[in-house]
């Protein structure tokens, strides 16, 4: 009688521990995995702001002559999937990033570039300062692949 309440008791306490420590297993496991996501989300807008602080005019659509600003060498930035790719033309040269995003957005606002990076459930939103006053040619509602050129 004794040992069938002690292999209760010891039951229900093992029963507790190993609740309490897959708690904690799962709850480590997805600070790790948001972790993840901020820093690609991270990477990929100091990347961008890197890009695109420079540029001298900045588009949502490339014209049929294939030249932006009077140039024929002009770079993009968009989402392929789940990468973010920039792609320097006419050579069409793709380096993809080591970010892996969901979406991407570029609005215009006051004069700069608004910028709005998710993956999954994390989002940032930023203003990017332009250096060079550039011309922007985006629609208000935004895009999600700019093209611009550099001086």
């Amino acid at each position: 009688m004794e040992l069938i309440l002690s292999l209760a008791l010891l039951s229900v306490v093992l029963l507790l521990v190993f609740n309490i420590y897959f708690l904690g297993k799962n709850i480590f496991d997805r600070s790790v995995h948001e972790r993840g996501m901020q820093g690609n989300v991270r990477i990929a807008v100091d990347k961008v702001t890197e890009e695109i602080r420079t540029a001298d005019f900045i588009t949502s659509e490339v014209p049929e002559d294939g030249e932006i600003n009077g140039k024929d060498e002009y770079y993009s930035i968009e989402i392929d999937g789940d990468e973010l790719i920039k792609t320097k033309y006419p050579e069409n040269e793709e380096e993809k990033s080591i970010a892996t995003l969901s979406d991407i957005l570029f609005k215009p606002k006051n004069g700069g570039l608004s910028l709005k990076i998710s993956r999954d459930s994390y989002e940032i939103e930023t203003e990017i300062p332009l250096e060079n006053n550039p011309s922007i040619d985006i629609d208000n509602e935004g895009t999600h692949v700019i093209y611009y050129t550099k001086r």
